[in-house]
């Protein structure tokens, strides 16, 4: 991400700073969990920073902090942040040692250097994986944290390798599991100390292998679709990917599909994608909560939630606002907006009620949504209104097919149009926005 004018900051020797004032509230808002380091150090001085999370830290704390420790470092709790840390000091050992990981862990992750050329890759946990100590690399996993930006105690600042926390969310990124940890240190440290650090991780997986899915193979691979589906992931292929690596850890795949001969392969991962999709598209499947309660919405608003979706697809929209527009539109009953606390958004979505009140500020700010407050004084309350017309224009123009927008005059149903079109992987594959009459009640 590159800072904006007043952002950045220099040291004495004018090496350029990314403070924690500049960045604690995006990265929350992206879903990582950021502590202040004070500079040139990397001991973190709060005490409780072990128990921090996205729901802990409100608004009224987060500013608290920032105007406490404005040009502190900026360090990522770990735990569903998992930081594989290079110190290897021979570039070409740590060109080697990205190699093997890439081999094992599919998807780039994003790479900070400290102390060049050692660098950390950062990754997605798919389950709770413990920190583990090797002789030339470290896995920052539970408990531990990993700094991103600030001074080294060398003196030199931390840069990011291209992408950084600031531009992609946490749950974008790479997902790695306990078993694909074993294998990286197997790779990476073939030593009887290695092996001896790696061995009761590697008995427990394999007791989790004995205890693979067999039976219910199909219905556990729709599960695991749906769920990161529901979690704002709408494009087919990450979709696919991640579901596939997930899959993968759980599932016996020692044997071919039941009643057949052919093996299970990421290809069914994708063909599930699509059809869930599809299904949502066409309104037919709803998003979990993740709590284990299911909520819908109108079938009326369903146009909205597709423009959204689109909006998000292409990056214009992130996912936590994504989440948070589609969460809203299932408190949008009987014809009236949505009356929902700041305080139960943030419990559903597991975010802080200060990103919940900057996320609904945006959509609010694009002309998304409609804020009308009623009453006066403390006895006023705010009223979130959907502006259809205004989400299907914006979907209009950022949509790279060029989606079809077609007026029903107030029918509850979607036009399909009648032209052949050449069809891509993306997420616009299934997106068919339809207009309807905005006086017919949402």
């Amino acid at each position: 991400m590159t800072p904006k004018v007043g952002q950045v900051t220099s040291d004495e020797l004018g090496h350029e700073i990314v403070r924690y004032a500049d960045t604690a509230r995006v990265l929350l808002e992206n879903g990582y969990v950021p502590i202040p380091i004070p500079r040139r150090s990397k001991r973190a001085k709060l005490k409780n920073w072990q128990t921090r999370s996205s729901s802990y830290l409100s608004d009224a704390l987060l500013q608290k902090e920032i105007q406490r420790y404005p040009n502190h470092g900026v360090a990522l709790r770990c735990g569903s942040l998992i930081a594989l840390d290079l110190d290897w000091t021979d570039p070409r050992r740590i060109a080697e040692a990205q190699s093997v990981v890439r081999s094992i862990v599919a998807g780039d992750p994003l790479v900070r250097e400290g102390q060049a050329p050692r660098r950390a890759l950062l990754y997605l946990a798919a389950e709770p994986i413990r920190k583990r100590q090797c002789a030339s690399f470290d896995i920052q996993g539970t408990g531990t944290y990993i700094m991103a930006f600030g001074i080294h105690p060398t003196g030199q600042p931390y840069r990011w390798v291209g992408r950084s926390p600031m531009d992609v969310p946490l749950a974008d990124l790479p997902v790695i599991t306990s078993s694909q940890v074993d294998q990286i240190i197997r790779a990476l440290a073939p030593t009887p100390a290695a092996s001896q650090a790696a061995s009761s991780s590697m008995n427990a997986s394999s007791r989790h292998s004995a205890k693979r899915v067999l039976d219910g193979r199909d219905a556990l691979l729709t599960a695991i679709v749906y769920e990161i589906w529901s979690r704002g992931m709408n494009e087919v292929d990450k979709l696919a990917a991640k579901a596939w690596r997930l899959f993968e850890e759980k599932a016996d795949l020692s044997r071919p599909k039941r009643g057949g001969t052919k093996p299970w392969t990421i290809a069914d991962a994708r063909q599930k994608a699509k059809y869930l999709l599809a299904r949502a598209a066409e309104g037919k499947v709803k998003r979990s909560t993740g709590f284990g309660e299911i909520l819908t919405y109108s079938p009326a608003l369903e146009p909205f939630a597709r423009a959204t979706d689109a909006l998000g697809a292409r990056g214009h929209l992130s996912p936590s606002a994504v989440r948070l527009s589609q969460l809203m539109l299932c408190f949008c009953r009987n014809g009236s907006g949505c009356y929902v606390s700041v305080e139960k958004l943030a419990r559903q979505l597991d975010l802080a009620q200060g990103s919940v009140k900057r996320l609904r500020a945006r959509l609010v700010a694009a002309q998304l949504w409609i804020r009308r407050v009623q009453g006066k004084g403390r006895g006023s309350r705010s009223e979130y209104v959907p502006c259809l017309e205004a989400a299907i224009v914006a979907a209009e123009k950022v949509t790279a097919l060029g989606a079809l927008i077609t007026s029903r005059g107030g029918e509850e149903g979607l036009e399909e149009p009648h032209r052949e079109e050449k069809r891509s992987s993306n997420i616009e594959d299934f997106i068919s926005l339809g207009r309807w009459s905005v006086g017919g009640g949402t």
